[in-house]
């Protein structure tokens, strides 16, 4: 699942925002989302551009330890995108289409991340239910 989001097309994510944007969801909200997606695509880049070379190097401790740190930026990023999609109100069918895989694996997904990461507060820029 994590080299799906590496290769994923960024404009899917935008066409995500759009729709979302017209749900109610604040854009600047969308826009942190996407900027924090796009930023942590460049760091999971730039790790494994060095773990590359480490492992050319032989050096493979570095370069497991750079995958490990450029998966989790990923996932992270990842997380955060798909509670901002659904704080939008999209579906798990709309969110899949969105992202070229099937609801099941969306979902799915999004319960691992949520295992592994907590859902202690909404995406930033997104009310809680209820709060004034």
């Amino acid at each position: 699942m994590w080299q799906g989001w590496c290769g994923a097309d960024r404009g899917r994510a935008r066409i995500a925002a759009e729709r979302a944007s017209r749900r109610g969801v604040p854009t600047d909200a969308w826009e942190a989302a996407l900027e924090r997606y796009r930023a942590a695509l460049d760091e999971a880049a730039g790790l494994m551009r060095q773990a590359r070379r480490s492992a050319g190097q032989q050096q493979w401790h570095d370069a497991a330890a750079q995958l490990r740190r450029a998966r989790e930026e990923l996932d992270r990023a990842a997380y955060e995108l798909l509670r901002l999609m659904r704080a939008a109100g999209l579906t798990w069918p709309e969110i899949g289409r969105e992202l070229g895989q099937s609801k099941q694996q969306v979902a799915q997904q999004y319960q691992r991340y949520r295992r592994r990461f907590g859902d202690a507060s909404p995406p930033p820029g997104v009310p809680r239910p209820g709060a004034p």
